[in-house]
């Protein structure tokens, strides 16, 4: 009975133990697919480190006008979306995906605080709308819209040289973003002469790592590459399987020790009290134990059959 209790109080608190092992292990499972999840959101920026660092609509080094968006701001950064294909990276600025030479940009390793020149806008002056065009050209640019000449908070993008379109006025365009409830979202280029000067581009400070932290792989988050993470793992399994081997291994094998009935009686004594026999010829029958009787007697060996099967 008593190993019965105890194997009883083993196997519960094995499975409570088991319970407890594999709660933590689903714990780990969902912070891990998280940090593969954040891993694999988690964007990659890259520095610009040259100036006048053409955005280019392929990956092609062609300086046609056609072929270009605008000038990025050295110093500043641009997202980087696939990886590099011969001689460029495709990136984001802004909201603009074009490619820019692997030369003209440098790997960091951290998030920018402010990877974009902030608050740069522009105001259309004078008494005449603005047109916003596809390309930095009066005569061949495609008509996108038109911004009027009260217009406000033009958001700067970039600048580039192109058409003169006014006698001694110039030659450059804004690459601009200008929201209208009639027409929509437009994003093209606008002749600079016609607009407000646009604020100083101050240069941006942040330092930021340029080598890896860690594995670089989005796949291993760097946790599972440290030896401990190995060794909280290890400590995790092997009370799991011990508890496991204590519940489910086999019995010894050898004699059953059997056990008296519950009924059998003691073993005879000789110190038993002396009965008075049955019946009333008590001088031809003396007393004698209990243990002696005939009733007694019989039923003990009855019961000893029993036992001995």
């Amino acid at each position: 009975m008593k190993r019965l209790i105890n194997k009883t109080m083993l196997t519960k608190f094995a499975l409570c133990a088991c319970g407890v092992l594999f709660s933590a292990a689903i714990l780990i499972n969902i912070q891990l697919q998280s940090k593969i999840a954040m891993a694999a959101e988690e964007k990659a920026y890259l520095r610009i480190i040259s100036e006048n660092t053409p955005l280019y609509r392929t990956p092609v080094e062609n300086g046609e006008i056609d072929n270009l968006y605008f000038m990025l701001p050295q110093t500043y950064f641009v997202e980087l979306l696939d990886e590099p294909t011969s001689n460029f990276y495709h990136v984001n600025y802004q909201g603009v995906s074009g490619y820019v030479l692997k030369t003209n940009l440098q790997r960091v390793y951290a998030t920018p605080q402010q990877p974009y020149p902030a608050n740069i806008t522009f105001q259309i002056e004078g008494v005449a709308n603005a047109i916003i065009r596809a390309t930095p050209n009066k005569d061949t640019g495609a008509y996108l819209g038109i911004i009027p000449f009260n217009a406000t908070g033009v958001e700067y993008l970039g600048s580039i040289s192109g058409q003169q379109a006014m006698q001694n006025l110039g030659t450059i365009w804004y690459y601009a973003r200008y929201i209208s409830f009639e027409q929509g979202a437009l994003v093209g280029y606008v002749y600079s002469p016609l607009t407000t000067q646009i604020p100083v581009i101050t240069p941006n400070i942040e330092e930021l790592p340029v080598t890896p932290l860690y594995n670089a792989d989005p796949i291993i988050p760097p946790e599972l590459t440290n030896p401990s993470s190995w060794l909280l793992i290890a400590l995790i399994s092997i009370p799991a399987i011990f508890l496991l081997y204590m519940l489910f291994k086999p019995a010894r094998k050898g004699k059953t020790k059997r056990t008296a009935p519950q009924n059998a009686l003691p073993p005879p004594a000789t110190n038993y009290p002396l009965l008075p026999p049955h019946g009333l010829n008590y001088p031809n029958n003396p007393p004698q134990p209990y243990n002696q009787l005939p009733y007694y007697k019989n039923r003990r060996q009855e019961l000893t059959d029993d036992f001995n099967f």
